[in-house]
């Protein structure tokens, strides 16, 4: 097989497990920003977290990149893969911040869960006046129109 042969397989499947990580990380993002952590997306933790130990063992460089580097000398961003050039140079970076974001959502909504705090107030306003039950009581008498004003000062 010739080298420009193995390069374009190297290509297809790089390109393949990069699409495949996107499925992987853009369903973590719809599920957390709807609300809906379940086994998929621990699965999704659990698959990046075994990318980053790959990347960090092959000093943060993809091995599909090393075996490339086999069959072309180029020095492009994008030689071992079918992306943009720009998106392949700041691939790490943007697929880092996404991540972060959904970290940060998914720790928001463990934390909610496990304090009943009013995240969901569009759907349930009652659920937060339960929680913030004194806050909820005053406001309720502040707008009740059976309310007399003397009766509040004392």
């Amino acid at each position: 097989m010739q080298n420009q042969t193995k390069l374009t397989l190297v290509k297809i499947t790089h390109t393949l497990v990069w699409i495949w990580f996107n499925v992987v990380i853009f369903y973590m993002l719809y599920a957390v920003v709807l609300n809906k952590i379940d086994w998929r997306v621990w699965m999704g933790y659990g698959l990046v977290l075994a990318e980053g130990v790959v990347l960090a063992a092959f000093n943060y460089v993809c091995p599909l990149t090393i075996i490339a580097h086999q069959y072309s000398d180029s020095t492009r961003d994008n030689f071992d893969i079918y992306l943009p050039n720009w998106l392949a140079r700041n691939n790490k970076l943007i697929y880092t911040a996404i991540l972060i974001v959904i970290a940060i959502i998914t720790i928001y909504r463990l934390l909610d869960k496990k304090l009943g705090s009013c995240a969901d107030f569009y759907v349930n306003p009652w659920r937060c006046a339960s929680i913030y039950g004194k806050v909820a009581r005053v406001t309720f008498m502040i707008n009740s129109t059976e309310m007399n004003p003397a009766e509040s000062l004392q």
